[in-house]
């Protein structure tokens, strides 16, 4: 930081603790003392993990929903927001027609070529197939 203020001085002054505040999509707050840690991604495992302070259990809450809601005086969300976040069921892809035939076809393929072949050298054969496969229709 010193090197960098002699070359150029008309940077603001450097320090080693920022001064803005980190915007954290993911809040866990204890069930028992309240306090809360933010996480960009939701890498704390609430059912392993225990507030450091009074043991307690962590709700995962998301950030925005805490900001948008009224606060009270102890400024945390009141009663009418919600208190923990539900993850959306993802729906299943369907597979692709490749790896449908991948699939169906691949213990054939492995087995009726004799020799052990490696993986690479099936998904070749199988693809070999499903482009005439292809062709054909």
């Amino acid at each position: 930081a010193a090197k960098a203020m002699i070359k150029f001085p008309e940077l603001p002054s450097i320090s080693r603790c920022h001064s803005y505040e980190i915007s954290c999509k993911y809040t866990y707050r204890c069930t028992k003392c309240g306090y809360s840690i933010g996480r960009h991604s939701k890498s704390l495992d609430t059912t392993k993990k225990v507030c450091g302070y009074c043991y307690g259990k962590f709700d995962v809450l998301l950030t925005s929903a805490i900001n948008k809601g009224s606060q009270n005086e102890n400024n945390t969300p009141s009663s009418n927001t919600p208190s923990t976040f539900q993850t959306p069921k993802a729906t299943p892809r369907t597979p692709n027609p490749f790896a449908l035939f991948v699939k169906e076809n691949y213990n054939t393929i492995k087995k009726s070529s004799g020799t052990n072949l490696k993986h690479g050298d099936v998904m070749k054969l199988l693809s070999a197939e499903f482009s005439k496969l292809k062709a054909a229709k």
